[in-house]
């Protein structure tokens, strides 16, 4: 990928024949294991690869959820059920990169967290130290970008990543201490799903109200 080739397919190499000694005349053969493989790299945009050999990057997006009662945005049922978050992203990163927002939840934090400078007013329960203090809801999203056609790395992800938050807070406002965080590095498709079960069998991220999971992006 940092050479900027796709890894297109994985297949059985049936005509290795290595098992020779080196070109520079060393009697060392090469270890083909018991079977061989072919993998066969490609220019971005040649070939869609399988999901099996995908490479991609994940992070969260913290959406604050508006009131809804002016419908001067957008309501709750469009954030989390009208997938706004993942089409607005999508938009936002190159051709052949596919998004996808496998997880989905709605915690509540103290108001004061949702700033860059409030970030002490939150609690395990999401609330703050002050008893006072007023609490919103925010929607945390499992944002992950798949290497479809283009190869995935994760300095170029995190470009995506930059202009996945300002489009997004075009329309519904981001919970800003949460904005400006790396991306994960990149990582095969196939192991997302059973991380994403394993992390939010626990802690990832805290329950406050309804978890939504789901596969795939579209």
């Amino acid at each position: 990928a940092e050479a900027g080739l796709l890894l297109a397919r994985v297949e059985p190499y049936l005509d290795a024949d290595y098992n020779l000694s080196s070109h520079r005349g060393r009697d060392r053969p090469f270890g083909l294991g018991r079977v061989p493989k072919m993998y066969v790299f490609v220019r971005p945009g040649a070939a869609t690869a399988p999901p099996d050999v995908q490479l991609c990057c994940r992070h969260e997006l913290h959406v604050v959820i508006p009131d809804g009662d002016g419908g001067e945005i957008c309501n709750l049922d469009q954030i989390l059920a009208g997938d706004v978050v993942r089409d607005i992203v999508q938009g936002a990163v190159p051709d052949g990169i596919r998004v996808e927002v496998p997880a989905r939840q709605i915690l509540r934090v103290g108001g004061r967290s949702v700033t860059n400078g409030g970030g002490k007013g939150e609690d395990g329960n999401g609330g703050g130290d002050d008893e006072n203090e007023t609490t919103v809801k925010v929607a945390v999203f499992l944002v992950v970008y798949r290497g479809e056609r283009r190869h995935v790395t994760r300095d170029e992800a995190d470009q995506w990543r930059e202009a996945a938050e300002e489009a997004v807070d075009r329309v519904v406002p981001l919970r800003e201490n949460r904005r400006g965080r790396l991306v994960s590095k990149p990582f095969p498709y196939p192991a997302l799903h059973p991380e994403i079960k394993y992390r939010t069998s626990g802690s990832w991220p805290r329950v406050e109200e309804g978890f939504d999971r789901r596969q795939g992006g579209g």
